[in-house]
C-alpha cells in the first residue's frame, strides 16, 4: 500500500480510535510563565506595544555586546563606501520607508469593508486594488477572497467560486477535484459527502489510483461533477447577528448529530433572543464524514457523531457566553445532521433550507419545541451492541486422573514439562523393555519345564 493510500484510509478512519483522552495541547510551565510575563508588562506607548523580555530569571546579567555592534556598523560602512550601487539602493529604501511612515509603526493598507461609510473614511490609495477606482455612491462592491473562501462584499455573504479543472475519472482525479472544493466550515458538507462515499467505495475495492473505473461509478461521478457549479448558489451571511437585532439577552449553541450506514455528521447553530423576544439562528459549522472502512454498528457511529459534536462545542464555547450542556433526542425529520449523514444532491440541498438555517423549531420559543418522546429502556436481544448473557452448564465426573494428565496439570512451564514428559517416556520405554525381557525369560522357562514334563511322562510309559 503506497503512502497516498495510507493517508486516504487514515483520513476516513480518523474518528474511530475511540480514544478517551482530550487532544487539546496544554501549556507547559515555561509557557505559562511567559504568558504571565507578557500580561504583566505589556503596554501601548506612542502607538507601539512594549513588553518586558521573557527571561527565565528576574536577575539577568547581559553580556557587553557594544564591541560586536560596532564591528557590524563598521562592516556596513565599508560596504556602502566600496559599493556605490548598494549605497544608492540603501539610501532609496530607507528614504521610502521613512516617507511612508513604516519606520515609525506598522501601517495597514488594502482595506476592504462591506460598509461604504467606512470605505469613504479610508484614503483611496490605502483601499484594496479592486475598490480604489469604484464609485462608492452607486457601484457594486466586488467579490473578495477571505481566508480561502469567497466573500461577496456587497451582500456580506460567504460562498463558493467553482473552477473545475480537467481531471480523468480515476481515483486520483476524483480526489483532486473533491479536495479543490475548499469548505472550512462545512457549508456544503451534505453535497460533498456523496462524492466522498464514491471515493471510499473505490478505495475499499482496491481500485488503482490511475485505473479506469466502472461505468456505473463513472456515471455517478459525472452527475456529481455536473452539479458542482451549482454550488455557487449556496451562501450564508458572514455576520451571525443581524444589524438591527438589538441587545442580545440569550445566546445558545445547539449541536445536532446523526449517523447512517453511509456516514455521520454534525451541524451547529447559534441562537439569539433579544430583549423583545425576537429570535434569530445562524449556521456555525458542519461536518459530514464517511463511515469507516471497517464496518461498525450504527449505534457506535451515533456515539462517534456525538463525540464530534462535543469536540465542536468545546471549541466554540470559548467565544460566546453559552448555557450549560443538555442532551436531548430529536427525530430524523427535524434533525439537520441527517443531511450530513446521508448526503444530498445539489438540487435538494438548495431547496432544503434546514442545513443553513437550522430546524424550524429553533426559531420558535422553547415552549413550542418538540416534546421529548419516551424512550423504552428495554433493548432487543438482536441489537449487536447488547452484550448477551451466556450461561454455561457443565457436569463434572469425578474419577481418578491418569498419570499423564496429572503431569500436564501440575507444570505450567513448557520447557520443564517437556523434560518431565521426556523422562516419563524414557521410563516407560525401559519398563516395557524390561517386561519384554522378563516375558521372554518366562516363556523360555515354561518351554523348558514343558519339555522336562513330556520327557518324564514318556520315560514312565516305557
Amino acid at each position: 500500500m503506497n503512502k497516498l493510500d495510507r493517508l486516504v484510509r487514515h483520513s476516513i478512519d480518523l474518528d474511530f480510535p475511540e480514544r478517551m483522552i482530550d487532544d487539546k495541547r496544554e501549556h507547559s510551565q515555561e509557557d505559562k510563565k511567559f504568558i504571565q510575563k507578557v500580561n504583566e508588562t505589556i503596554e501601548l506607548v506612542d502607538g507601539h506595544y512594549k513588553m518586558g523580555l521573557p527571561f527565565k530569571t528576574e536577575r539577568v546579567r547581559l553580556p557587553d555586546n557594544q564591541q560586536y555592534a560596532l564591528q557590524r556598523f563598521k562592516g556596513l560602512e565599508r560596504k556602502l563606501r566600496n559599493n556605490p550601487k548598494f549605497h544608492t539602493d540603501y539610501q532609496k529604501f530607507m528614504a521610502d520607508i521613512l516617507e511612508k511612515g513604516y519606520a515609525g509603526s506598522c501601517r495597514i493598507t488594502k482595506w476592504v469593508s462591506n460598509s461604504r461609510e467606512v470605505l469613504e473614511a479610508i484614503p483611496k490609495e490605502e483601499r484594496a486594488k479592486e475598490i480604489k477606482d469604484l464609485k462608492l455612491e452607486y457601484d457594486c462592491l466586488p467579490v473578495e477572497r477571505a481566508l480561502g473562501t469567497s466573500w461577496s462584499v456587497e451582500s456580506d455573504t460567504i460562498g463558493f467560486q467553482i473552477n473545475i479543472e480537467n481531471r480523468p475519472a480515476t481515483r486520483r482525479g476524483i480526489l483532486s477535484i473533491i479536495s479543490s472544493v475548499y469548505d472550512p466550515i462545512g457549508l456544503a458538507a451534505p453535497f460533498i459527502l456523496p462524492a466522498r462515499i464514491l471515493l471510499q467505495d473505490l478505495c475499499r475495492r482496491g481500485i488503482g489510483w490511475d485505473a479506469k473505473i466502472r461505468e456505473d461509478d463513472r456515471k455517478k461521478w459525472q452527475r456529481w461533477l455536473s452539479d458542482l457549479p451549482k454550488l455557487e448558489n449556496v451562501s450564508a451571511q458572514r455576520c451571525y447577528k443581524p444589524a438591527d437585532f438589538g441587545e442580545v439577552k440569550v445566546c445558545e449553541i445547539h449541536h445536532f448529530s446523526d449517523a447512517s450506514e453511509y456516514g455521520y455528521g454534525v451541524a451547529s447553530y447559534i441562537r439569539f433572543v433579544n430583549e423583545d423576544g425576537r429570535i434569530h439562528c445562524a449556521f456555525l459549522m458542519g461536518k459530514a464524514r464517511v463511515a469507516p472502512l471497517k464496518k461498525i454498528t450504527i449505534p457506535r457511529q451515533e456515539l462517534t457523531a456525538a463525540a464530534v459534536a462535543v469536540g465542536m462545542n468545546r471549541m466554540l464555547e470559548k467565544e460566546p457566553d453559552i448555557n450549560n450542556e443538555k442532551w436531548k433526542y430529536i427525530n430524523t425529520k427535524s434533525n439537520p445532521a441527517d443531511d450530513a449523514s446521508r448526503g444530498l444532491t445539489v438540487d435538494k440541498f438548495l431547496q432544503n433550507k434546514r442545513w443553513l438555517q437550522g430546524p424550524d423549531f429553533l426559531w420558535k420559543p422553547e415552549s413550542e419545541w418538540p416534546t421529548q418522546e419516551g424512550i423504552s429502556g428495554a433493548l432487543s436481544n438482536k441489537d449487536p451492541e447488547v452484550k448477551r448473557e451466556v450461561s454455561v452448564y457443565s457436569t463434572v465426573l469425578v474419577e481418578q486422573a491418569f498419570a499423564v494428565e496429572k503431569i500436564l496439570l501440575r507444570y505450567s512451564n513448557l520447557t520443564k514439562l517437556k523434560k518431565i514428559v521426556g523422562w516419563f517416556l524414557l521410563a516407560k520405554k525401559n519398563f516395557l523393555d524390561r517386561c519384554r525381557k522378563e516375558n521372554k525369560t518366562m516363556k523360555a522357562t515354561t518351554k523348558t519345564l514343558r519339555r522336562r514334563v513330556v520327557k518324564k511322562q514318556s520315560h514312565l510309559l516305557h
